[in-house]
């Protein structure tokens, strides 16, 4: 009976995590369930990329930022948002950061941009100067 025993604790042990390994593994990532949170935003017209391609929120997953000035003392946030957010996200066509910032923070967002290359690839990353 030990022996019996011994390889039922042994089994379920084994066969517990592969189970709900697979269980969460076979989980699809769906943004279609996601609600709107607000109607009737306006396009950013009035802002310029750095990359000089237009701005689009309609149709997207936004996370937009106002770093406004202060783009050197708010690299800490970035760096987190990057982790926590962007990393796990930026693959997905739609879904996109936005940071608003000032003109004279044109090269520190550029440098800013630079380093989060270190984190994940921000080709979803987009700094947006107002005109």
């Amino acid at each position: 009976f030990v022996q019996v025993k011994k390889f039922i604790v042994l089994g379920v042990l084994f066969l517990l995590p592969i189970s709900v390994y697979l269980f969460f593994a076979t989980g699809k990532n769906n943004f279609v369930k996601l609600p709107t949170l607000s109607y009737g935003v306006e396009e950013l017209s009035e802002f310029q990329s750095l990359d000089g391609q237009p701005l689009q929120l309609e149709d997207r997953i936004t996370v937009l930022m106002f770093f406004g000035n202060e783009v050197e003392d708010k690299k800490a946030n970035a760096f987190n948002l990057a982790h926590k957010i962007y990393k796990k996200n930026y693959k997905f066509s739609e879904f996109q950061f936005v940071t608003l910032i000032t003109e004279k923070e044109r090269e520190v967002a550029l440098g800013l941009k630079e380093k989060l290359k270190e984190i994940e690839n921000p080709k979803n990353w987009r700094f947006a100067i107002g005109t």
